[in-house]
């Protein structure tokens, strides 16, 4: 019955006369039973009547608001103008009266809220004007809510039109849209009003239904949620976001579609480029491989019986000569190596050392191997060293030392006249490092100011008169910088032509406490370690089989030689050996299938095996490791550096055994640098179990974090 009598009184006209107090009394208990907030305001805006609700809205007593100016009282401080105004209009019927309006009352609590009402004229039965009711809900919670997403509205209207392939659509949570735009839509055959008012199972395609169903109602139980999905031979993302209020209550969801075909395309052509390069990359490789075994093959021969012929009396003329081949074999080797280097640089596979060394050996070095060659073209060639220097440093001495020869060895060939000087010296000096600057000062022929620029590219030499006139490949300078920058270091140049060059490179190094600096030489043959020895060596170039004969009988072994795979696998099946030397690519069977048969098939485990091959490429060494083969030795090699491989994997004496330069750039892509577990055996008490716990706990972690990288 009352909630009929609220219903007259708000759709039309209610006719009251104030000297009626029974009609009040009435109206008043009608207006109590009711749930919704009912005042009635007189003309001069003064509160006339309040119900029981208007009360627990506004936590106030009848007494504090019957009487009380109604807006100055109970309406928030920055409406108050508006709300007059509005009330005022209604009063003179200038506005319409039942439209809804919102009033924002501020409570006794200092709390604002809001009210969702109508407004009422109040006349007697003269039809005279006496005032306005006012009756609605407390509508703060759901228009807080909504305020938010309305205010976002148009800014979301706006970018979903002004963003190429993006749709834009939010609703509510009864799946119903609240908007829908993008610039997209035209290419599913779909418009604003496909989408907006309707709800979500009220759209006509199935297909995109059935896929965002499960979606929105992820997001509308507070989780955000993603998929890709094809439609109209389009590809396309979706992200379904939750929208939150304060309170975190998920009050509505807002869906962004992402037309991703040219990026799907572009995947596609990126994969089918990738798969490309790593042809491309596989080809390079094989291609370095061949080269380099091709070539390492017959330089072993020269090498090496160049080697053996310099222990043999010679005479004056024949001495010049040996030396001529000698010199020659190592540039053609070092020309090889080069190209090794950088291949290794561009796979960021090279590590850097950390030991104790004085920068003093490593320039004395430098100056004793290229002091003969500035003497024959009479150039004067000195070295000076700070006094700062005469200390310890931490550092990798044999990337040093390779970064300086590279450079003295370019003065030397550049410089026809005058001088070449080798200058270091300390540039800054701190607790626990110190900056040393080494320049390379040559009178030579100087580099054009157009081409400084270039000079440290790949294959790139000043000018193309140079390649003719004094050889090389141009990968020097490309390997000394990088070597530099790898370190935290720099390098640069100066120069004018016809006038001389400087190579100015700067290094930080971390000081050493050590004073036990290893001596840099490569040991000397002492013939009764390997005596004895039972060595079988198999090879299917007789070339290399006599240089390997004429160098292990000097180590007083017993040899035994096998000309192919098969023969050294009859050998293994009727004798023993301390060691194996094995050639790798042998026309029927390799060396790594001998290498298994002896481990897999014998079950031999004590013999050892190495590797004398050309075949040096990472894939390579990582299938000699797996074969069961020990170690590796690269041709071509001088014969102390197989007298010292054999020492080592045979363990006679131990200690370290210097190795060539190939073998240390090779096995640094085999080498990973490994984690200081000294702080985690501190932490746990050096507790095996907690240790491997932790250790665990750490691979689990950083899978993810890979995971999520990704």
């Amino acid at each position: 019955m009352a909630n009929s009598f609220i219903r007259s009184i708000t759709d039309a006209p209610f006719m009251l006369d104030a000297s009626d107090l029974t009609e009040s009394r009435l109206i008043q208990q009608c207006f109590d039973v009711v749930g919704v907030f009912v005042a009635a305001v007189d003309l001069q805006g003064c509160v006339s009547l309040v119900n029981r609700k208007a009360l627990e809205i506004l936590e106030l007593q009848d007494s504090d608001v019957v009487g009380k100016t109604f807006v100055d009282t109970f309406i928030d401080a920055p409406e108050q103008e508006n709300t007059r105004r509005v009330l005022q209009e209604i009063m003179e019927e200038k506005a319409v009266q039942t439209n809804s309006a919102q009033y924002k009352l501020r409570a006794a609590n200092g709390k604002v809220k809001i009210l969702e009402a109508r407004n009422i004229l109040i006349r007697n039965r003269q039809n005279h004007v006496l005032g306005i009711l006012i009756s609605g809900k407390d509508v703060t919670g759901f228009v807080k809510s909504q305020h938010a997403l309305q205010n976002d509205l148009e800014l979301y209207r706006v970018l979903a039109n002004n963003i190429p392939d993006i749709n834009l659509f939010l609703f509510n949570k009864e799946l119903k849209f609240i908007l829908a735009e993008g610039t997209e839509m035209k290419n599913n055959g779909f418009t604003r009003n496909s989408f907006e008012g309707r709800l979500l199972s009220e759209i006509s395609c199935d297909t995109t239904r059935n896929l965002w169903e499960p979606l929105f109602k992820k997001a509308l139980g507070g989780s955000e949620a993603s998929s890709e999905y094809r439609y109209n031979n389009y590809y396309y993302l979706i992200w379904v976001i939750p929208l939150q209020n304060q309170q975190n209550e998920t009050y509505a969801a807002m869906a962004i579609t992402q037309n991703i075909t040219d990026d799907k395309r572009v995947e596609q052509k990126l994969k089918r480029s990738k798969e490309n390069a790593e042809k491309a990359n596989r080809a390079k490789s094989e291609f370095l491989a061949r080269v380099s075994h091709e070539i390492r093959t017959p330089l072993n021969a020269i090498l090496g019986f160049t080697e053996q012929l310099h222990h043999t009396p010679l005479n004056k003329k024949q001495t010049e000569y040996v030396k001529i081949i000698d010199k020659s074999s190592e540039h053609l080797l070092s020309l090889i190596n080069d190209i090794l280097i950088l291949s290794k640089i561009e796979a960021r596979q090279i590590n850097f050392e950390h030991t104790p060394f004085l920068v003093e050996h490593t320039l004395q070095y430098v100056y004793n191997a290229l002091l003969v060659k500035a003497k024959e073209k009479n150039l004067s060639f000195t070295y000076s060293v700070d006094d700062t220097l005469n200390q310890v440093l931490l550092g990798d001495a044999f990337r040093l030392r390779q970064i300086l020869m590279n450079l003295v060895s370019n003065a030397v060939k550049f410089t026809q006249n005058g001088y070449v000087e080798l200058r270091c010296f300390a540039v800054d000096e701190r607790d626990d490092e110190l900056s040393v600057r080494f320049d390379v000062i040559d009178t030579g022929i100087g580099i054009k100011s157009d081409q400084l620029k270039t000079i440290f590219e790949q294959f790139r030499q000043a000018d193309s008169s140079i390649t003719k006139q004094y050889g090389g490949t141009g990968l020097g300078l490309t390997i000394c910088k990088n070597l530099v920058e790898m370190q935290s270091g720099n390098l640069s140049v100066s120069s004018q032509q016809g006038i001389g060059s400087t190579f100015t490179f700067v290094i930080p190094y971390k000081k050493g406490k050590e004073t036990d600096i290893i001596p840099d030489n490569t040991g000397t043959v002492d013939r009764e370690k390997l005596q004895n020895k039972r060595v079988l060596l198999v090879d299917d170039d007789s070339v290399n089989r006599l240089l390997g004969k004429t160098i292990l009988e000097k180590f007083n072994c017993r040899l035994d030689i096998a000309i192919n795979g098969s023969e050294a696998i009859q050998k293994l099946k009727h004798h023993t050996y301390d060691i194996v030397l094995l050639d790798i690519h042998m026309p029927d069977i390799s060396g790594t299938d001998v290498a298994r048969f002896l481990r897999f098939e014998m079950k031999d485990k004590s013999t050892k095996m190495v590797a004398v091959t050309a075949a040096v490429m990472k894939d390579d060494i990582q299938r000699y490791y797996k074969a069961g083969i020990n170690d590796f030795l690269v041709k071509p090699f001088k014969e102390i550096y197989l007298f010292n491989k054999m020492c080592e994997v045979l363990q006679i004496q131990q200690q370290t055994y210097p190795k060539a330069r190939e073998e240390i750039l090779l096995k640094e892509a085999l080498s990973p640098k490994l984690y200081n577990l000294t702080e985690l055996k501190q932490m746990t008490g050096n507790t095996p179990e907690l240790m491997q716990q932790m250790l665990l706990t750490f691979e689990e972690n950083s899978l993810k974090a890979i995971a999520a990288f990704e």
